[in-house]
């Protein structure tokens, strides 16, 4: 897991040496063409431009899973049984979610912002944004997160959700 590069075979491979030597468990990109590695160790590693990149630092475990939102949130599920929230333009943490009792392998972010997470406890978490407040009455960004619904059913780990375009949920 130290490369990076199209499947299609129109770009070169990019290797990604240089960066920290735990080993990379997830990848994500984003429209603004930063790199974000999820790293064994439980850091979130950012790639701008070859040689620039920085850590994001928050989970205590190994990063599963990294989602980059179109509102330029990126998301991101760990064996310490959270998801993180991070600003993808100033680097920082924003939000942290609590709810599954065990690692956190998977995310889905729907078109609307709802946000789904599956886990080692046999669970599909359903998370709604939450407006921030300000003095002034409910601004925009990222407030928090409300669990709308828990799905069970799963005789074991949840380790794969993906969402489709007429928006059923698809988990395995």
């Amino acid at each position: 897991w130290r490369w990076a590069g199209y499947t299609d075979g129109t770009a070169p491979v990019v290797p990604l040496m240089g960066w920290s030597p735990s080993p990379v468990t997830s990848l994500a990109t984003s429209l603004s063409n930063r790199v974000y590695a999820g790293k064994q160790d439980g850091a979130i590693q950012v790639r701008y431009t070859l040689p620039n990149s920085h850590n994001l630092h928050g989970h205590t475990d190994c990063v599963h899973a990294l989602v980059v939102g179109k509102d330029g949130m990126v998301y991101s599920a760990s064996d310490d049984a959270t998801v993180r929230i991070w600003s993808a333009d100033a680097g920082s943490h924003i939000h942290t979610i609590e709810g599954h009792a065990q690692p956190v392998y998977c995310l889905a972010l729907g078109a609307d912002g709802t946000l789904y997470t599956g886990s080692a406890d046999t669970t599909i978490r359903v998370w709604a944004r939450s407006a921030r407040r300000t003095r002034a009455g409910l601004g925009s960004g990222w407030g928090g997160a409300r669990l709308v619904r828990i799905l069970e059913g799963h005789g074991g780990a949840v380790l794969a959700i993906a969402l489709s375009r007429d928006s059923p949920l698809y988990s395995g």
